[in-house]
């Protein structure tokens, strides 16, 4: 583990997002996800058989086994096995809704001295996957930044010429989500950059997508799910994220039913209700190049060093 974190150190992608999400999660459990890799050389047995004893047991876990065989020979299967596995009274489990979302800009950079490109995350805490509204985010976001044809690609690449890729992302915790976009831009057009994806979500925000948006991002969604649980391993890894979200069986029997009921309102609606003009922002990118083009639109700037240390504030006239 120690050597991967020092290998993923290297990549823009994971500094910015593990940044942005340090900075979403402070004050909560999830912050301890978000470790640098000096953490893992203090771990000792002593701290790992606890949390093993106390959390891996049958009342705390779902067991999932998708292959050719019946219900009568799973279950044999799974009691020779595990038959001996003991129950045990859970710890009462802690509060995993953030205490608030991101309420106003903040922007920090992370220096990657002579990099080609300034790669850019910004995000925010939202609703969860078990509140009605996610069929309409996720129209949303196949409208914002789904695909190549949505309009963060769209605007930042296709036509400013700023960005060598522009998408939004949902990631899906277990009383919330987050929302995010990132990108990749020419160094010397982040704010500009910034600007226009804030842009990009004012648009959303003040006025209802064209209907035929919304069809075309509804019919993207339906169609690109069966391929989402193509593979065994893919079926899998949505029915363990059905049940450790509490999503219930009819999240995914109604789904294509629930994303035909989205309207170009309930978007609008749903855009007005989620705190998407306050992310927070990561850049990744040569300070010599990035830093000096700020102070039109962003007037200060945290800098961090690759391990998420603060290291104070630039602040611009």
């Amino acid at each position: 583990m120690y050597y991967d974190l020092v290998e993923q150190g290297s990549s823009p992608d994971f500094l910015a997002k593990r940044q942005m999400l340090r900075i979403l999660f402070a004050n909560h459990p999830y912050q301890k996800s978000t470790f640098n890799e000096e953490v893992i050389k203090n771990l000792t047995q002593k701290d790992l058989v606890p949390f093993f004893y106390n959390n891996y047991r049958p009342n705390n876990a779902h067991i999932i086994l998708t292959s050719n065989l019946d219900l009568e020979t799973a279950a044999i299967k799974v009691r020779r096995y595990l038959q001996r596995w003991q129950k045990r009274e859970m710890r009462p489990a802690q509060p995993l809704s953030p205490e608030s979302n991101n309420k106003k800009i903040r922007v920090c950079f992370i220096d990657t001295p002579k990099a080609k490109e300034a790669t850019l995350y910004l995000g925010n805490v939202v609703i969860p996957a078990t509140d009605p509204d996610i069929f309409p985010l996720l129209v949303m976001n196949q409208v914002l930044g789904g695909t190549p044809n949505s309009r963060l690609f769209l605007n930042l690449r296709e036509s400013k010429e700023y960005a060598y890729q522009a998408f939004s992302q949902i990631d899906y915790y277990k009383n919330f989500s987050v929302f995010f976009i990132n990108a990749k831009v020419r160094p010397e057009v982040v704010e500009a950059s910034i600007q226009e994806i804030l842009n990009e979500i004012r648009s959303i925000t003040n006025k209802n997508v064209s209907t035929f948006e919304i069809e075309q991002a509804k019919s993207y969604i339906i169609s690109n799910f069966p391929l989402q649980i193509e593979s065994l391993a893919d079926l899998t890894a949505k029915v363990a994220e059905n049940k450790a979200l509490n999503l219930g069986d009819d999240h995914w029997k109604r789904y294509y039913e629930n994303i035909m009921l989205v309207t170009s309102d309930k978007v609008f609606e749903l855009s007005r209700r989620i705190p998407l003009l306050t992310p927070v922002v990561v850049v990744v990118g040569d300070s010599n190049i990035v830093l000096n083009q700020f102070g039109k639109l962003i007037k200060e700037v945290e800098i961090f060093n690759d391990k998420g240390v603060y290291l104070g504030t630039y602040k611009f006239d």
